[in-house]
């Protein structure tokens, strides 16, 4: 098929008001604004490190969470993050990113101790539609498909919690977007969101069982006492 018959992809769906597009990592912080509830940084990334993430083993992608202080991140992460062949040009992307990202949550929110989960997944870890109890989380997907969101319109807000299914919650699945690949989401959570026209954002971890696909995901929070390390 040539260049004048190829089908074009299918537009985006018009983001809903209170999803935000940043251009750069600041303006992720636009999600405190009344009325934000998910800010989202679409970047790219050197291919070396999305070929070195495709082709790396599942058993071999790191796994881990720990906290520390913002000023400890660096180091944290280097210790923490262990995967094969330190010394290919993709692993030391990975561990950079991942230390840029956290550092940069670290400055925006002003919290001096922080919970990090890089995380290996290959079953469905929450997948529950639910707001978080925090105030600001980053999420971003590595590998696999993307953390779930649905737009404020159609949550259907008193059914959330642990009484209420997913249709309960979301009655048109339709609706439902994810976070590409390598985005960089900001969710506002219950901590900072409020009923009155300033609702934390729903979402979800995508259903991944029995697909053979596997997700690395960072997640970057303030630390909250009772909640592990």
């Amino acid at each position: 098929m040539n260049a004048q018959t190829e089908p074009s992809a299918p537009p985006s769906p018009k983001l809903p008001t209170h999803v935000l597009l940043a251009p750069d990592f600041p303006g992720l912080l636009a999600v405190r604004r009344r009325g934000i509830n998910l800010a989202i940084w679409q970047r790219s990334v050197d291919p070396v490190l999305e070929r070195y993430l495709d082709d790396l083993p599942p058993s071999e992608l790191p796994d881990t969470r720990f906290s520390c202080r913002g000023d400890q991140v660096a180091a944290a992460i280097a210790d923490e993050v262990h995967a094969c062949d330190q010394d290919h040009p993709g692993r030391r992307l990975l561990v950079a990113d991942l230390i840029a990202l956290a550092s940069d949550y670290a400055r925006l929110v002003d919290d001096g101790k922080l919970s990090l989960r890089i995380e290996r997944i290959d079953s469905d870890l929450c997948t529950k539609y639910h707001c978080d109890a925090t105030g600001l989380r980053l999420l971003t997907t590595y590998r696999g498909p993307g953390t779930c969101w649905v737009p404020n319109a159609a949550v259907e807000r008193n059914q959330l919690g642990p009484l209420g299914t997913n249709p309960d919650i979301v009655p048109d699945a339709a609706q439902v977007r994810s976070l590409p690949r390598f985005a960089v989401g900001l969710l506002k959570g219950e901590r900072l969101g409020s009923s009155d026209g300033d609702p934390a954002i729903v979402h979800r971890s995508p259903a991944i069982e029995g697909t053979g696909q596997v997700r690395l995901l960072l997640c970057v929070e303030p630390w909250q006492p009772g909640h592990g390390h």
